[in-house]
Parts: structure tokens; sequence; C-alpha cells
């Protein structure tokens, strides 16, 4: 082995070496918050954080091995300095991290972010207010760890003296090296790139920051500031305008259809991949592929005119979970600070000891949705990693068969009330679902269509069996889908008709006039929080975004917007804004579009603004 290759692996480990310390002392400072925390499981937070922290130094890999490779050929010495002045930089900034968020964490419950250091604005204030604890350790251990680690790296890469060197081998070792740091920088061989919920693992939060990467966590939330922290987007009307524009939107009155038998149902909440309102309507009459959905709804209540809020399953997640619209171009589940500080249904289920869990067949890291769950008061949150790995699995990852199975063995465990939550992937690509004989479509639908099939089935499987046991009749089952998916019918993109996707109450629960009934007025995703909360007489105001469909004041409107348009439908017809040509551009409810349209506007303004400021 060359000194090159040596130094390489030296650099890995002097690394690894110096994010172990750092680990370690989030790890000390905050040994209250994890005393009752399995010594086991505290032991995992550095094996599971060795993934984040091998893309984090990839990141600095390109500039680290060109330095040790022109060292390793010419041998100069003012290269070996040059090197040794940016890791002693590196190692500087990085502790600096690490000391600085430890207050943070406390007081904020999250690491450092670009809101933090943007009061280092004002210096004064921020030594007002720092302890002389803090101000000691700023100036004595970060200096003392920087030391250290500078010192073990002049150990580490000593000065070369008339050596050998193979400069076709060290050529391809660096070419390599490059090559693996991409990947390592991506988080490895993984379909979904890493997010800083991809290490989360425990339901104890600390132990989640804990297992994270000071260096990566900032440097992920700044990427995403860059992209998306534009404070004159969506400025289309004054504050004051927008509130009058929303006050009828957001009416309400003392008067709601009670629909239930109980207050303290159990709850079960299926959020399915993909499923569109043509899919169990138009779609299965012509093919009968969701013959088990329509069986289902003979005994429920069906809102067959309600529409999703945006394009992704985060979207439809926050939507469903916190009564939160699309932001357009821009995705709060990607901001773990930001994201935890939304109201949501478990949280007020929390309230009356309702006892929470949450499955997924794939995986929970992509797009950050973990941190989300895990920010939540789950008591149990299970992804691929954690299913039985006896059952079929696809390229995306457990069929819905799987997910219903890990669902129903719950149910046995749970004490009531309960929250079982489950979110499908059988019908999201690639669509390898384990059907034995496919039926045939149309070539650009047919995997989608034979997944519908299947998921179809499984649904059914699943709801037939809840209903031999004894606690289906105390039992609510919402059924609603994240987002909408193209068709056979292929619906014109940013139309109504895209958008529109299934949403059903249904289970013992349910009074019986309620049985068999459909509503047809049109309802919004985000509206499904407030809905079911008020008919368990929870308070509800934090959920400024969300209305009660069964409200006796509920105005028909719903909303929707991704990165190049928003649009409305209400009774009056459906109309679409351009957000890059700031006109409207489709208009299918005349001289009513500009004041439809302006409560899309408003909404988008107010809730992007919000963003902000979380």
């Amino acid at each position: 082995m060359t000194w090159f290759e040596k130094s390489i692996l030296k650099y890995i480990i002097l690394f690894l070496l110096v994010f172990f310390v750092g680990r370690l002392i989030f790890l000390v400072y905050n040994y209250y918050d994890v005393l009752e925390v399995p010594f086991s499981e505290i032991l995992l937070v550095f094996v599971n954080g060795i993934r984040m922290d091998v893309s984090a130094l990839s990141y600095f890999s390109p500039i680290v091995l060109l330095l040790l490779y022109l060292y390793y050929i010419s041998q100069k010495r003012f290269i070996l300095i040059s090197l040794k002045v940016l890791m002693g930089i590196i190692f500087y900034l990085y502790f600096s991290i690490v000391i600085a968020e430890l207050p943070i964490y406390n007081e904020w419950q999250t690491k450092l972010n670009s809101k933090a250091i943007s009061y280092l604005a004002n210096m004064s204030e921020v030594w007002r207010t720092a302890t002389w604890g803090q101000i000691m350790a700023t100036f004595t251990i970060v200096p003392f760890l920087t030391f250290l680690s500078v010192f073990l790296s002049h150990k580490y890469f000593r000065k070369l003296s008339n050596i050998r060197v193979s400069y076709w081998r060290s050529s391809i070792v660096l070419f390599l090296a490059l090559g693996f740091g991409f990947v390592g920088a991506r988080g490895g061989f993984y379909q979904i790139p890493l997010s800083v919920s991809g290490v989360f693992f425990s339901s104890n939060r600390t132990i989640n920051f804990a297992t994270t990467n000071s260096f990566w966590s900032l440097g992920y939330g700044y990427y995403k500031e860059s992209r998306y922290d534009d404070k004159h987007k969506y400025k289309f009307f004054t504050e004051q305008k927008v509130e009058e524009i929303l006050k009828d939107y957001q009416s309400s009155s003392d008067s709601t259809i009670s629909i239930l038998k109980t207050k303290n149902p159990n709850i079960i909440l299926v959020l399915f991949e993909s499923w569109s309102g043509d899919l169990v309507d138009t779609l299965d009459q012509s093919y009968g592929i969701m013959s088990n959905w329509r069986a289902i709804r003979k005994e429920s209540l069906n809102f067959s005119r309600c529409y999703a809020t945006g394009r992704h399953s985060e979207e439809g997640m926050l939507a469903v979970f916190a009564g939160y619209p699309s932001l357009a171009s821009s995705y709060l589940m990607g901001f773990t600070d930001k994201n935890a500080q939304l109201p949501t249904i478990t949280k007020q289920l929390a309230t009356r000891n309702y006892q929470q869990s949450f499955f997924f067949g794939g995986d929970l890291g992509y797009a950050n949705i973990k941190s989300f769950f895990f920010q939540n008061p789950f008591y149990k949150i299970n992804d691929e990693m954690d299913f039985p790995s006896d059952y079929e699995k696809g390229k995306l990852g457990y069929h819905d068969n799987a997910l219903y199975s890990e669902m129903f063995k719950e149910t046995k465990v749970s004490k009531q009330p309960f929250f079982i939550g489950g979110f499908t992937t059988s019908t999201h690509t690639p669509y390898d679902v384990p059907l034995e004989q496919k039926k045939k479509y149309t070539q650009e639908e047919n995997g989608y269509m034979n997944s519908a099939y299947f998921a179809d089935s499984c649904l059914g499987d699943f709801y037939n069996k809840c209903k031999a046991e004894t606690w289906f009749e105390n039992t609510l089952f919402i059924f609603v889908s994240d987002h909408s998916h193209p068709t056979p019918i292929k619906r014109g993109y940013c139309s109504p008709e895209d958008h529109r996707i299934v949403f059903m109450l249904a289970g013992g629960a349910l009074k019986d006039e309620f049985r068999g009934k459909d509503i047809s007025k049109i309802v919004s995703q985000i509206d499904i929080p407030k809905t079911v909360l008020n008919q368990l007489r929870y308070p509800t105001d934090d959920f400024i975004y969300s209305r009660d469909v069964l409200d006796s004041a509920y105005i028909p409107f719903a909303y929707f917007s991704d990165k190049t348009c928003q649009g409305t439908i209400s009774e009056d017809g459906s109309a679409r804004y351009s957000l890059i040509d700031e006109k409207i551009s489709i208009n299918k409810m005349g001289e009513k579009a500009d004041s439809t349209i302006a409560i899309s506007k408003a909404l988008l303004q107010k809730s992007y603004t919000q963003f902000q400021n979380y």
C-alpha cells in the first residue's frame, strides 16, 4: 500500500474520530434526556451516524484528496502545510458548530440552523444572552479540541523524503476515491439520497438528533434555504388584505353534523399512494378493478369531490395530518425545525392518551418525512427497516399486503383508544406488485392499473379482517390519497380533475344513517384535520388553513398548487393561475375567476410567509 493510499484511509479514520467526539459531546451535554434510553440504543447513535459522517467528509474529499495526491507526486512542503491548515480550519468550524448548538438544542430542541446564525447580526444581544459557561466553552473547548485534531493530523501526515512514486497507480486511486466520494456524499448506493431524518431510528428526539452530523445538518439546512427562502416570493397583497380575503373563506358556525357514535373511537388512517379520484369511479366502472373499494363504499361516508393540495407525498402528509396547504415551489417537510412546529391530529389525540403508531413499507427517509413523524407522539414508527424480512419485497419497499399485515398485528397489541396510521407503496413506480396474472391496459398506464388492482385486493382483505374484531364497532377508518396520478383518461396538467383524490370515512364508529352516503360537494385535502377533530370535540383553532366540511357555514372550495401554477375549484367552476406568467391561464368560472383566484393567492401568501417565519 502506497503512502497516498494509507493517507486516504487515515483521512477517513481521522474525520470519523472527530465526528465521534462531537456526537459524544452532544450526548453528554444532554444526558438528562437520555437517562431512560437503553445503553444499546445509545451505542446505535454512533453506528447509525456513520452514514451521515461519511457523507459529510465526502464533501471535503475532493480538495483533501487532491492536496494529498499533489503532495505525494511532488513532495513539496508547502502543499502539506496547506493541507494541514485546511484541515485545521475544518476542525475549528466543526467544533464551533458542535459547541454552539448545545444551548440552542436545549432551548429550541433543534440543532444549529440558519435562523439561529442570523441572530449573529446582533452580536451585543448574543453576548448578553450567553452564559459565562457558554462563553468559556467557546474560547477554551473549541480551541483545545481543534488543537488535538490538528496534532493528530500532524502525526498522521508526516513529511516525505525521497520515496518512490507510482504515478499511474496513484492517479487511478485518486479517480476511484473521487468516485466513491460522490457516492458517499449522497449517502451510499441507495435509491433515495440522504436527508436529515435518514439516520433517525429512535422514539427519543435527543437520540435522533445526536445521530445527525452537525456539519451535514447545517449545510443541508442552508441548501434548502438557498432554494426556497425568497422574501419577495408570493407577495400578492398586503397582510391586511390577505386577512380580508380569507375572512369569509374561513368562516365557521357552532353547528356541525355529528356522524360518529362515540367521541373517542379508535382511528385507523390509511394514506394511499397515488390513488386518483378517477381510479375508484370512472375507471372502476370501465375495468372493474376496485371491487373491494366499491364494497366498502356501500357502508361508508364517501367524499367524491375531494382534491389534493399538491403533487407530492410529503405535501399530502402535511395536508392530512396538519391541514397545511402546498407551498408551490417550496417544501416545508424538508425543514426539520419547521415541520416540528405544525399542529397535527396526532398531537391532539395524545392529549387523550391515544396509543399511536405508524407504518410504511418503504423508506421514511425520503423527503425528510421521517423527521415529521418522529416529532409527533407516536410510540412506534416502522418503515422497511423494521418489517420482518420474510415478506416479499419490491424495489421501493414492502408491498401493501405486508403493510396491512403489520397494521393488523398492531391492533392486537395496542391499548384502546388507538391511532394506527399506514402509508401504502404498491401504487408507486416501479409497480412491481406480486400479481400472478396481470391484466392488460394501455401500455403507458398498465403498471399503475395493475398495481391498483393489487392494492384494492390488499385493502379488502385488511378491512374484512378488521370487521371480524370486537374493536371494529368503536373504530373510525380514514381512507385518503396523498395525491392524484395520471390515468388512461389523461386529465389536463394542473386541471382540477388532475388533483381529484379519494377520501372516505368508514368503520363501526360511523352512525348508521351515514352509511352508503356520498357527499358530492367540493372539499379539500387540508380540511381533513379540522373535520375529524371537530367530530371528536377537540380544539382546532391552531389549524388555521383547515375547515370543517360538515360545518353548516362551510364554503365548497379547494386549492392546489405546484411549481408553475395554482388552481381553484368552487361551485362556480375552476380557474388556473400561472405563477410564471402571473396571470389567469384557464378560466372556467367567468367573471368570478378574479375573486376566487384571490383566495388561492391569499392562502399561498399566508402559508408561505408562515413557512419563512417558522
